[in-house]
């Protein structure tokens, strides 16, 4: 893809570029080069001077009207000012309690016939084997799992180990004075002293 720089010839590129020490020849000699010249100081001037506000944004009478609006928007919008616009509430009486049954229904069950000793120790008794009941089953549940788990890994592992074939070696013996003709050779010398 070309682009603008391509176009230009490589002294007006090294012009540029500020990287040729003779400004004022190749200024003079080519338009383009000077009409950028122009251009880039007269941007260069335009950004070192801040641009000056209009006169209405500068008088305190604006400003004033800036911050009054935004503390209206504030006061408009916000939950604190008008808690503390609106007028205090007169605190509520404390009532005494109330029983939390109604009297009949009190009356009802303090007075009900109580349960026989022998009554209760039935329903504990079928409670007790009734729990009873649920562990001795969660623990025969987790005894098949785990027989059966054992079994379909004892079923697995002769497919994934297969025993590798032993490597065949050769024994070789040889004279000193030759090369060793084998894949391991021994040097038996005796017993070290």
């Amino acid at each position: 893809m070309k682009t603008l720089l391509d176009a230009e010839l490589p002294a007006c590129r090294a012009f540029l570029a500020g990287t040729t020490t003779s400004t004022d020849d190749h200024a003079q000699a080519c338009a383009a080069c000077a009409a950028r010249l122009r251009l880039r100081s007269g941007l260069a001037a335009a950004l070192r001077t801040p641009p000056a506000p209009a006169a209405a944004l500068q008088s305190p009478d604006f400003l004033a009207a800036v911050h009054e609006r935004i503390v209206a928007h504030g006061e408009r919008d916000s939950a604190v000012v008008a808690a503390l616009a609106s007028p205090p509430r007169p605190a509520a009486p404390i009532d005494a309690c109330e029983p939390p049954l109604a009297p009949a229904l009190a009356r009802a069950v303090a007075s009900a016939p109580r349960a026989s000793a022998f009554a209760w120790s039935g329903v504990r008794q079928a409670v007790i084997a009734d729990i009873g009941e649920r562990r001795a089953l969660r623990r025969r549940v987790s005894i098949w799992l785990g027989l059966a788990s054992a079994a379909a890994l004892a079923a697995l592992l002769p497919l994934v180990l297969t025993p590798a074939e032993p490597p065949t070696l050769d024994i070789a013996f040889a004279d000193l004075d030759t090369a060793p003709d084998g894949d391991f050779t021994v040097l038996r010398g005796g017993i070290p002293r």
